[in-house]
C-alpha cells in the first residue's frame, strides 16, 4: 500500500512540476519578454511634422456656393431624391444610356424634361455660379469620420438628364442651347474637382466634368459641320481644365490620423482583450509610427495630385513587414499593431489621379474635335 502511495505521489508531483515549467514559460512569454520589449525598444519617434499637410478656411457664402443648388436635389427630410426618372423610355436606362438618348422616343424625352423642369434649374443656378464648396470640408476642424453623408447620386444623375437635355436641344436645331447645357455639367464638375473637399466628392466632380465632355462631343457631331457656333466654346473649354488639387488626399490623411488618435480608446468596444493589451505595449504599439506610415503615403499623392498630368508618377505605399499571420514573427515584430491594422488602398488612391489625368485628356481631345470642326 505505502508503495502504491509512492508512485501516485510521484505522478501528482511530476505533473506539478511541468505544470509549473508550463506556467513558467508561459509568464516569461505573455508578460516578461514583451515588458522586456516594452522597456528597452519601447520609444516611439517624435510626432510627424505635417504642417504642410493642412486644410485652409474657406469662406464662400451660401449666395456664392454651387452646393447649396446642388443640396435642393435630395429631400433630407423624407430621404428621397427630386429627380423623377418614371418617363425614361422603356428598356432604357439613364445611367449607361444617355448618350444614345437622340435614338429614345421623343415624344417620351419632352416627359422627362417636363417632370424634371425644376430640377434642371437647380442645375443650372450651380452652373450660372461656377464656384464650389462642400461645407463639411470648408475647414480642417470639420474633418472627421463620422462626417454627415452628403447624396452625392443626385448629383451624377442630374449631370446625365442635362445631357439627355442638351442632346435633345442639338437634335431640335438649338444649337447654342445644346452647347451651353452641355458646358454646365463641364463647369459644375469642374468646379468640385478644384474645390477643397473629401475624396469621394473630389471623384464625382471628376466624373460630372467627364459627363460633360461626353456630352458636348455628343452635341458636335450633332451639329452641322457648317455651323459657325462653335468658334466661342474652344478658349472657353480652356478655362475649365483642372489645377493641382492635394485636398482630397489632405482630408483623407487627417481622418486617418484621427483614427489612429483614437485608437483603443474605451469605446473602441470593437477590440478584443488581447488586443487591448497589445495597445498598451509600447513595443507592439507605436501611434506615432504608425501615422507616419499614413503620412508617407498621402504627401507623396499631395504632391503628385499638383502636378501636371504628364509629369505625374503612380505613388507606391509603404513597404510592411508583416506580410502573413505568422505568431512567432509577429511576436517579436516592432509596432506590429500599427503594421496589422493599416491598410491603405494604394491602387484606389492612385486611380483618382489617372481619372483626373484620363479626364484632362479628354477635354483636349475635345478642344482638338472643335478645332477641326471649324
Amino acid at each position: 500500500m505505502p508503495k502504491k502511495k509512492t508512485i501516485i505521489s510521484q505522478i501528482i508531483s511530476g505533473f506539478l512540476k511541468f505544470l509549473a515549467v508550463v506556467i513558467f514559460i508561459l509568464v516569461i512569454i505573455v508578460f516578461v519578454i514583451p515588458l522586456f520589449l516594452s522597456i528597452i525598444k519601447g520609444k516611439d519617434i517624435p510626432p510627424v511634422d505635417d504642417s504642410n499637410l493642412q486644410l485652409q478656411t474657406i469662406n464662400l457664402s451660401k449666395e456664392e456656393n454651387a452646393f447649396y443648388d446642388l443640396n435642393k436635389l435630395y429631400n433630407a427630410e423624407k430621404h428621397q431624391k427630386l429627380i423623377s426618372l418614371k418617363n425614361v423610355p422603356a428598356g432604357k436606362q439613364l445611367v449607361s444610356d444617355y448618350l444614345n438618348s437622340d435614338q429614345w422616343n421623343q415624344e417620351d424625352i419632352k416627359k422627362l424634361l417636363s417632370d424634371n423642369e425644376e430640377v434642371l434649374q437647380y442645375f443650372t443656378d450651380a452652373a450660372a455660379k461656377g464656384v464650389f464648396q462642400l461645407p463639411e470640408a470648408d475647414s480642417q476642424s470639420k474633418i472627421s469620420s463620422d462626417m454627415p453623408v452628403t447624396p452625392l447620386n443626385s448629383w451624377r444623375e442630374i449631370s446625365r438628364l442635362s445631357g439627355v437635355k442638351a442632346i435633345w436641344l442639338a437634335k431640335n436645331g438649338q444649337n447654342k442651347e445644346a452647347l451651353n447645357e452641355a458646358f454646365k455639367s463641364i463647369i459644375i464638375g469642374n468646379a468640385i474637382e478644384n474645390s477643397q473637399s473629401l475624396l469621394i466628392t473630389h471623384l464625382v466632380g471628376i466624373a460630372i466634368k467627364d459627363t460633360g465632355l461626353n456630352v458636348l462631343q455628343k452635341v458636335i457631331s450633332i451639329i452641322p459641320q457648317d455651323s459657325s457656333v462653335l468658334s466661342e466654346y474652344q478658349s472657353k473649354l480652356e478655362n475649365y481644365q483642372a489645377k493641382g488639387n492635394s485636398s482630397p488626399f489632405i482630408t483623407e490623411y487627417l481622418v486617418s490620423k484621427q483614427t489612429w488618435d483614437n485608437f483603443g480608446q474605451d469605446n473602441n468596444i470593437e477590440l478584443g482583450a488581447i488586443m487591448k493589451i497589445l495597445i498598451k505595449n509600447k513595443f507592439y504599439f507605436k501611434k506615432n509610427l504608425t501615422i507616419s506610415y499614413h503620412f508617407g503615403f498621402y504627401n507623396k499623392l499631395a504632391a503628385e495630385a499638383e502636378k501636371d498630368c504628364l509629369e505625374v508618377k503612380k505613388v507606391q505605399g509603404p513597404v510592411m513587414l508583416l506580410k502573413d499571420n505568422n505568431l512567432i514573427r509577429m511576436y517579436f515584430t516592432e509596432n506590429v499593431v500599427g503594421k496589422y491594422f493599416v491598410e491603405i488602398p494604394e491602387l484606389a488612391l492612385n486611380n483618382v489621379l489617372e481619372k483626373k489625368c484620363a479626364t484632362e485628356n479628354k477635354l483636349q481631345e475635345t478642344i482638338s474635335i472643335i478645332n477641326r470642326q471649324e
